[in-house]
């Protein structure tokens, strides 16, 4: 689909503020064979899911730095933004914050203690369109960029998201989700194409997309379990810690 970039979680184990050094290990030979087998010119995006203390998000980060990545995303709490703020005055890294900041007050908090050079939030959950713009507005004056979280949409949610970071002169890039897209199309009258890595700017009415109801009606809301984690963690291939590509 000629993408550029991606991010991911090269990090195996339990999710804890202290990572095993094995661990560690493992995460930074899986960030080498995707450089090596992906080039100089491709971004790597690299994802912690804020689960690091400050001295092992660090200490990560300054091995990482080797591989040219293009991003360090959420190494800590950004409940606790001071933390952030910490690892990026360490490295010369960009990092990455915002995807679970939920107000504007906390973006303002973000930028005043400079605990970012890029800021993800979610269009689904900071308060929409509005809210994304009120961010990006503070943003820019800071030197530092957008880059939208998407996780929780790759139709509404993306098409709205693809309408701000048109407009707004500090976007970076948007996350997309490939294994959401199918879905995503199953139950659309009109949605979004990606080409060559880029999404075309809807030109119809409203955000450009809409929704078939019937079909949408044949995915009832079911409530969430654990068991896809527990799956994951059994099934990782730990043994060796040797790094594959998929």
């Amino acid at each position: 689909m000629g993408f550029t970039a991606a991010k991911f979680d090269p990090f195996p184990g339990p999710w804890r503020n202290f990572v095993d050094r094995r661990d560690e290990d493992f995460a930074i030979a899986y960030v080498r064979a995707m450089r090596d087998a992906l080039g100089p010119e491709f971004e790597l995006l690299i994802e912690a899911h804020r689960r690091f203390a400050p001295a092992h998000a660090i200490r990560i980060g300054h091995r990482l730095a080797e591989f040219g990545i293009d991003w360090y995303e959420e190494p800590c709490l950004s409940e606790n933004i001071e933390l952030v703020a910490e690892v990026r005055r360490a490295l010369q890294i960009p990092i990455v914050t915002g995807e679970a900041i939920y107000t504007r007050e906390a973006f303002f908090d973000c930028l005043a203690r400079r605990a970012a050079d890029i800021l993800n939030p979610d269009i689904c959950v900071i308060g929409g369109i509005t809210a994304m713009l009120d961010i990006a507005a503070m943003a820019q004056p800071q030197a530092v960029v957008m880059a939208p979280h998407n996780y929780n949409s790759t139709l509404v949610g993306l098409a709205a998201t693809v309408h701000v970071s048109a407009v707004i002169p500090n976007f970076r890039i948007a996350e997309y989700f490939v294994n959401f897209a199918d879905l995503c199309r199953d139950i659309a009258t009109e949605s979004l194409g990606v080409q060559d890595g880029w999404v075309e700017l809807p030109t119809s009415p409203g955000l450009g997309v809409d929704l078939d109801v019937e079909k949408l009606r044949a995915h009832p809301h079911q409530e969430a379990t654990h068991r896809g984690f527990r799956q994951y963690w059994e099934e990782y291939p730990r043994k060796g810690y040797t790094p594959s590509l998929r």
